[in-house]
């Protein structure tokens, strides 16, 4: 037969329905098998659909996983970022902090250094005025209790209930210092 026709169909998303073809033939002609090809198109219609809507919802599925596991890490991130910079925060605070004590005690020191070299030299007092004068002026200048420069008045400062991770009771402190 030289004006034979042939049909073929084959399912894209549906593996397991193989490739369905028909021929005019010994059968008979390929108008004589209409109704047996709309059927058969039909089923792979709605097998290649229902592949096609599986293959959806995994893609969906997938996405939703991609993106809430991108939420999570933006959290995170956000969270690490913000404890990061409470970290600084604080660690500036305790550094000032432990410069404004450093700033007190050496104060403190120039004091009664001064008062020392006074009381140990009655007679030159006069001659030692001026220069005691400017001894007593340059430790107030350090001095963060006189010249206003505490760290507790520091209005960006804002302690938490979880910044108690710095403890140290007073031995240890004095040890250190």
């Amino acid at each position: 037969m030289a004006d034979a026709l042939k049909l073929e169909l084959k399912p894209r998303h549906a593996e397991d329905i193989p490739k369905l073809v028909w021929i005019d033939g010994e059968d008979g002609k390929l108008e004589d098998q209409l109704t047996e090809i709309l059927i058969a198109f039909g089923v792979v219609a709605e097998a290649d659909y229902r592949q096609g809507q599986v293959a959806h919802h995994a893609y969906l599925l997938k996405r939703r996983e991609e993106n809430e596991a991108r939420v999570v890490r933006r959290r995170l991130e956000s969270e690490r970022r913000d404890r990061e910079k409470r970290e600084r925060e604080e660690k500036a605070h305790r550094d000032r902090l432990f410069g404004e004590a450093a700033d007190w005690r050496t104060a403190r020191d120039i004091r009664g250094f001064v008062e020392e070299v006074l009381a140990t030299r009655p007679e030159g007092y006069a001659e030692l005025s001026d220069w005691a004068g400017w001894a007593r002026s340059e430790a107030d200048a350090l001095d963060p209790v006189i010249n206003g420069a505490l760290s507790a008045a520091d209005p960006s400062f804002h302690p938490d209930d979880e910044a108690d991770d710095f403890d140290l009771d007073e031995d240890e402190m004095e040890d250190d210092l």
